[in-house]
């Protein structure tokens, strides 16, 4: 009796880890057909190059609840199929690195990245930006699954780790070391970003309810940090005479610590049609052509970054309305 009920608990344990494999799997697809839309609308295909975040619209909140809930999901599926807190860790261990493995390998399908496995990506964006190779997510998620099928084990079967508090100790040393790696980048951009800012960097704030942007009179950085999410609080004074903000009104600061090359045109070249955003491109023989655009950051009221669809040197109209008539014939510019 005694051997059959073993092998019960055996055949139930391999049937839970099945089942624990194919959700995280069937969330790797949706993982990674997510990342690729996002990805494509923003022109991001290939992560590691200069600003690998455009500010549009509420992508970054947005991106970050996704993230937290993906991990809610994943921890959620381990606590049902474990029964003790071993068992519920070890699931949640296996669906976490099946979902992380397979997301790569399903990405790689959908849009042909990663290229090697030395290819850099942004890993996670909780609680900071993370950045490496994906050939570390991709032995942390092999190493996940060892783990967690090792540890979700029938209790027979599981090696006897309570007394060897040494092995807890120097697993918990190494977790903290990968994020803080995964993590140092960051860490170091926003500290020299902190102190461009205090050496006199400049910045605006944009009100996108009223469409207005403000010159900031004066900057103060807070001289302290918080240590759980290492950010600084910076106080920004804004000009007396502002209209249209008030306490509790929703507001974005931007900060300028530097220069780069960007493609802008004017909001008011920007056309929107359904779900399609475009210029009026001029031709050569000076009539204009509808042609789809990816937008990216405004740098003020008047202009907008154009993320893709549109080369430097080329001309757009200005007026869309007019420009949308002679391209459909009837009327010339």
């Amino acid at each position: 009796m005694r051997h059959e009920s073993l092998k019960d608990r055996f055949n139930l344990q391999i049937r839970r880890w099945i089942i624990v494999v194919v959700f995280a799997a069937a969330m790797a697809w949706v993982e990674a057909a997510v990342v690729f839309y996002l990805r494509t609308m923003i022109d991001r295909i290939e992560p590691y190059q200069p600003n690998p975040f455009p500010v549009i619209g509420n992508f970054a909140p947005t991106e970050l609840v996704r993230e937290a809930a993906t991990l809610v999901m994943l921890l959620t599926v381990g606590w049902l199929a474990g029964r003790t807190w071993r068992d519920r860790l070890g699931y949640a261990g296996v669906a976490f690195g099946v979902w992380d493995l397979l997301y790569y390998v399903f990405l790689k399908e959908m849009c042909g990245w990663p290229h090697s496995l030395l290819d850099w990506d942004v890993l996670f964006l909780l609680p900071l930006p993370w950045w490496g190779p994906v050939l570390a997510p991709v032995s942390i998620a092999i190493l996940m699954i060892v783990w967690g099928t090792l540890a979700s084990q029938p209790r027979h079967q599981r090696l006897d780790f309570r007394n060897a508090w040494g092995v807890w100790l120097l697993n918990l040393i190494g977790t903290l070391l990968a994020l803080f790696l995964f993590m140092a980048d960051t860490l170091r951009v926003a500290r020299q970003a902190v102190e461009a800012i205090q050496a006199g960097a400049k910045a605006r704030v944009e009100v996108p309810s009223t469409g207005k942007w403000f010159d900031v009179r004066n900057i103060v950085v807070v001289p302290s940090a918080d240590p759980r999410t290492h950010t600084t609080r910076i106080r920004l004074e804004l000009p007396e005479d502002v209209r249209g903000v008030y306490p509790g009104v929703y507001a974005r600061a931007h900060f300028i610590t530097g220069s780069a090359l960007r493609l802008m045109v004017p909001r008011r070249a920007v056309v929107h049609r359904s779900e399609v955003t475009g210029v009026y491109v001029v031709d050569d023989e000076g009539v204009p052509r509808l042609r789809q655009v990816r937008l990216g950051e405004a740098s003020d009221e008047n202009n907008v970054e154009v993320l893709a669809g549109l080369r430097p040197g080329e001309r757009v109209a200005l007026d869309p309305v007019r420009a949308g008539m002679a391209d459909t014939g009837h009327e010339r510019p």
